[in-house]
């Protein structure tokens, strides 16, 4: 089955690709609930079966398809950005790997879940007073806000909003992508 799974993942697949997960573990779990999302995770696929992403404990750093498709229980998502010239991706592809062993986020993270956690509950005057502007260190990512980061290199914008407060969700839901496997 997980054969059957990789190669019809790996025939729908093109470079430049978003992969979004969710998976069964609480940290998943978490991330889906406070932020509303079905998915917890994006990446981007560079073809040859990997994938760059900025994973919590490693980094931006440059992994093969079956780690994902390895993990029990992750569901996989894949959105395709919309009306991109193959030359274009690549340079945010060319541009993604600039940043292999740039450290993870997690101090930005946990300020971001905080926010949405606050906003969830009903406490939007907390979140005001919270502010907008992220705290944590610009030279390390996230995996949306690096995703959105590498994207913006060819000024595709997915959200209206500062991309330091993407979620994995609102890249899947946004009107410059389509879902192409889910």
């Amino acid at each position: 089955m997980l054969k059957d799974k990789k190669e019809k993942l790996l025939q729908i697949l093109v470079a430049g690709d978003l992969i979004l997960t969710k998976s069964p573990d609480l940290v998943s779990k978490f991330i889906r609930y406070v932020t509303w999302s079905e998915q917890s995770h994006i990446a981007i696929y560079l073809g040859n079966e990997l994938i760059i992403e900025s994973q919590n404990g490693y980094g931006v750093r440059v992994v093969h398809i079956n780690e994902y498709l390895d993990t029990p229980g992750v569901e996989i998502f894949v959105a395709r950005v919309r009306n991109i010239r193959q030359d274009r991706i690549f340079e945010v592809l060319d541009f993604s790997k600039e940043f292999i062993g740039r450290r993870y986020d997690l101090f930005g993270l946990v300020g971001i879940l905080t926010k949405f956690m606050v906003r969830r509950i009903g406490l939007e005057s907390l979140v005001n007073f919270l502010g907008q502007n992220k705290t944590a260190d610009p030279q390390k990512f996230w995996c949306s806000e690096f995703v959105a980061f590498c994207f913006s290199k060819i000024a595709v914008k997915f959200v209206e909003h500062d991309i330091t407060y993407i979620t994995p969700n609102e890249m899947y839901e946004s009107d410059v992508v389509d879902k192409i496997y889910f």
